[in-house]
């Protein structure tokens, strides 16, 4: 085996609390695990989480018929806009739509329940709130099928005391004022639950993405929360090099010093962002060595001026939920940490700590 991610999930049960305890009025989790869970594995994460979250939301109706042939009985909600072609699988699997134009409405078939995604700020899916009662009629047209469910998105939570998020509460709060109060709603992703609650005993849920996983979903550090992704490879194979040798593609770099180089089975073919080249560090043996060279599509190296720091077989660690995080890669290349667990190369194994 080259490498394999190591998904720790004793962490993500703490993570989990952790967010319970940041959230007010003791909401529905609606864990997000769309994109594979962030790249940590849909369906081993579902199941784990199964007993202790209310609800799973995924990007596309594949991603929640994957949880459905995998036993997850919990209601899913598919954030994408219906299919007209494709609608009588919501219903085959029993799947909740999500109802985010006006249109999508005459997309629904008997049988189906929906959410409705009002667009009070993000701009990108949603009906305008100006629309609300148009929504509401067509809700009475629509005998045949429940509505299940209200919500918006924030935009700019993950920035505390952001206008922005106190505008779309405020104009959220206008749009919920026409439906039943017992109608199901929620709003706070991420950055919402840690920055600005589930305030309003109107909300009675939390979709919980990226803070599950370890992060935050923006610069603000939540200290409390762990990384629950490892990825540990080894030495395949070492070499001997003089001070001003190059190595790899274009000689990038050059030893400053004679020591040794050790060659790792992992590259951008894996999901190592070649644009770390020479910019992060391995754990090997409990310290800290500096990942030298370009980063190739199947392999990337290290530097030791110590002969005796490591050997063939002995294990590599690219990330390892501590020092070495996708927050720490992320920082490095003005990216976020969702780009770097999101793009792990499904063909690296996953393992999993109960």
């Amino acid at each position: 085996m080259r490498s394999e991610l190591i998904i720790d999930l004793k962490k993500l049960d703490h993570n989990l609390e952790v967010i319970k305890t940041a959230a007010q009025n003791n909401p529905k989790i609606m864990a997000v695990i769309k994109d594979d869970a962030y790249g940590h594995g849909a369906v081993k994460v579902s199941q784990h989480l199964t007993s202790k979250v209310d609800w799973f939301c995924v990007a596309t109706l594949e991603e929640g018929i994957e949880l459905r042939n995998a036993d997850i009985d919990n209601p899913i909600l598919i954030y994408e806009v219906p299919d007209a072609e494709r609608i009588l699988q919501f219903k085959e699997h029993n799947l909740t739509a999500t109802v985010s134009d006006l249109e999508n409405f005459e997309t629904l078939i008997p049988g189906i329940n929906y959410q409705i995604n009002f667009d009070t700020g993000m701009r990108r899916l949603g009906i305008a709130p100006t629309n609300v009662e148009q929504v509401l009629q067509k809700m009475t047209e629509l005998k045949d099928n429940e509505c299940v469910g209200v919500y918006t998105h924030f935009s700019s939570a993950d920035e505390p005391d952001n206008e922005r998020v106190k505008q779309q509460m405020n104009l959220f709060a206008d749009v919920i004022s026409k439906f039943p109060s017992s109608m199901f709603v929620h709003i706070s992703n991420s950055g919402g639950i840690f920055h600005y609650g589930n305030t309003g005993s109107h909300l009675k849920g939390i979709r919980p993405g990226i803070c599950l996983y370890g992060y935050s979903s923006g610069d603000t550090k939540i200290s409390n929360l762990m990384p629950i992704m490892s990825w540990k490879s080894h030495i395949m194979q070492i070499r001997k090099v003089e001070k001003g040798e190059g190595i790899g593609y274009g000689h990038f770099w050059k030893a400053p010093t004679s020591g040794i180089v050790g060659t790792i089975p992992v590259g951008y073919g894996d999901g190592l962002p070649r644009l770390l080249s020479g910019k992060i560090s391995f754990k090997i043996n409990g310290k800290l060595l500096p990942q030298i060279g370009r980063i190739s599509m199947d392999y990337c190296a290290v530097f030791s001026k110590d002969e005796q720091s490591f050997s063939v077989k002995d294990d590599v660690y690219l990330l390892d939920g501590e020092e070495l995080t996708a927050k720490y890669w992320a920082d490095e290349i003005d990216t976020i940490a969702y780009e770097i667990t999101t793009q792990v190369h499904p063909k690296v194994k996953k393992t999993y700590l109960e």
